[in-house]
């Protein structure tokens, strides 16, 4: 009997393997297409070892030694970032990408991040985003001074320029209502990508939605 495929999974951020991905069924879907799912945490995280200054450098080695054997990569919001360094730093390791949450302005505006970061230190600071983000980080365990820290070092997906050179077929799916959208240059910087539009979803709903795992699971499969 041949060994089941094997994913590298990477939750959004403030989230963790459980809050991501275990809660909304994903290692059941994979299950259903006889792949085996590889968790990694983002740094700073409660799933993770790497501090939340870890260089990217580091966190893509690290990234890529638990992905032995991997040929297929999922990632989401941040998640599906930090995928995208590890194909851009190996083009031929993943046979199929899954990019959940992910369009142009995941790309962030410079200082955008560390705004970001600042707003939810602040604990004066609210709206919906935020307090979206803090409960994220609640529920699954994380501490949020590591977790901003690692969003002020985090530099964001490589350029458009370095994913030209990836081989892997690439799923981009994308809530309608995703503040990260559109995808036009997310889906036209990598040779074999295919978009999928989510009506009536948002950023926050894309990996719980059952669209969402339609479309993953028929491109797994």
């Amino acid at each position: 009997m041949p060994s089941p495929r094997r994913a590298l999974m990477t939750h959004g951020f403030a989230s963790s393997w459980d809050h991501g991905w275990v809660q909304h069924g994903w290692p059941d879907l994979l299950a259903e297409v006889d792949i085996l799912p590889i968790p990694f945490g983002l740094p700073g995280h409660v799933d993770s070892p790497l501090p939340p200054t870890a260089d990217i450098e580091l966190v893509s080695s690290a990234a890529l030694n638990e992905a032995s054997g991997a040929d297929t990569a999922i990632g989401f919001s941040l998640g599906a970032a930090l995928t995208l360094h590890l194909a851009a730093q190996e083009p031929d390791r993943f046979e199929r990408i899954v990019l959940l949450g992910f369009g142009d302005r995941a790309w962030p505006r410079p200082g955008e991040n560390a705004r970001l970061a600042d707003r939810l230190a602040d604990p004066a600071r609210d709206d919906a985003d935020l307090a979206q983000l803090r409960r994220a980080a609640q529920t699954s365990g994380n501490d949020l001074s590591r977790i901003e820290a690692f969003l002020r070092h985090f530099p964001g997906p490589p350029p458009p320029s370095r994913l030209r050179a990836i081989t892997a077929d690439v799923l981009i799916v994308l809530g309608e209502k995703d503040d990260l959208g559109p995808a036009t240059m997310a889906a036209t910087s990598m040779t074999n990508t295919q978009l999928r539009l989510l009506p009536d979803v948002d950023h926050w709903r894309t990996p719980s939605s059952p669209a969402a795992m339609r479309a993953a699971r028929e491109f797994l499969s």
